[in-house]
């Protein structure tokens, strides 16, 4: 910040020496001084301001499954971490899901940001949607040569729907720029992956939408050892749905701590 007001004391003191002829040296350097640290002031409590709205939480509307499914979904899982031991279980603590959307919202906005969605859920009958599963397919999940496996879900009308609605409904709340002090940390204390953190971040313009793309994460895996999984065949696998909830987000995007349920 010294240095910054040091610049901007340079910048200004062309254009007030004129005014200042004739004044004693004290007064041209007190003069400029002043002007230095109040537009320091200008240009930097903007951005103190920004690093200081830091009290969000990483949310994740989401679609929760029935208990058939949920098994079947925690077997794939532990094929996987049996391939692949350093990925996350599917466990209490990481629930299987459908994501509608994430995002940063204030705390203090929490229960505005809950009644919005529970605007939209009264009006849908979430229990009588008919999904399916397609495939398996690798996403990004930050890390070198490991992608997060996740069984893709058809993208039917009445699902695009109800996304496109739960999103118009919180636009209202959504922040940006969370740090890793918005998510459940990790339980082995190791440090929050960025790419989550941003993820959160970018979801509404990259991810919803026509960019929505509803999935179901299985778990972490070398990309060649999900190519297998890929490649063979899969018969369409029905998701029967239990309701909605909102979970505050952990490591990879899992659902770790239930705010609301639907």
């Amino acid at each position: 910040m010294r240095n910054l007001s040091a610049g901007l004391h340079k910048l200004a003191e062309p254009l007030l020496l004129p005014f200042l002829i004739g004044c004693p040296n004290s007064v041209r350097f007190n003069t400029l001084r002043i002007l230095g640290l109040c537009l320091t002031s200008l240009f930097v409590q903007p951005i103190w301001g920004r690093q200081a709205e830091k009290d969000v939480m990483a949310v994740n509307v989401l679609l929760e499954l029935d208990t058939d499914n949920v098994q079947q979904v925690r077997a794939m899982n532990t094929k996987l971490r049996q391939a692949y031991p350093e990925g996350f279980a599917l466990d209490a603590s990481h629930i299987p899901h459908i994501t509608l959307l994430q995002c940063y919202v204030r705390r203090r906005d929490l229960a505005e940001f809950e009644s919005a969605v529970q605007s939209i859920v009264k009006s849908e009958a979430i229990e009588t949607m008919k999904l399916e599963a397609t495939g398996y397919e690798a996403t990004p999940a930050g890390l070198e040569d490991v992608k997060s496996c996740v069984l893709k879900i058809d993208p039917t009308p009445e699902l695009r729907r109800f996304h496109e609605k739960i999103v118009q409904a919180v636009q209202p709340w959504v922040v940006h720029g969370g740090d890793a002090n918005a998510f459940v940390p990790p339980a082995d204390g190791s440090p929050l992956n960025p790419q989550i953190i941003q993820y959160v971040d970018e979801f509404l313009p990259k991810s919803s939408g026509s960019h929505y793309d509803p999935h179901i994460t299985l778990g972490l895996a070398p990309q060649n050892l999900i190519h297998p999984w890929k490649s063979k065949r899969f018969d369409r696998l029905p998701v029967k749905l239990i309701g909605l909830a909102i979970y505050h987000v952990g490591e990879f995007g899992t659902a770790r701590k239930k705010l609301l349920s639907e």
